[in-house]
């Protein structure tokens, strides 16, 4: 990397967990999971392990 190029970056990257941190918290909505297959199946049971999972961990 030039050092011309890294000194430009510079203050777009010193600035960027500002802006990170002023931003609403994620998520600031409901997050949709769309499993594409019939229910009761085996991909519909996984896609609802794993939205449980997720809703733990957000």
């Amino acid at each position: 990397m030039k050092r011309r190029t890294l000194l430009q970056a510079a203050p777009w990257l010193l600035g960027l967990p500002e802006a990170v941190q002023a931003q609403a918290p994620f998520p600031n909505k409901p997050i949709r999971y769309i499993v594409a297959v019939a229910a009761g199946g085996g991909s519909d049971m996984i896609g609802r392990t794993v939205c449980e999972r997720f809703s733990k961990v957000l």
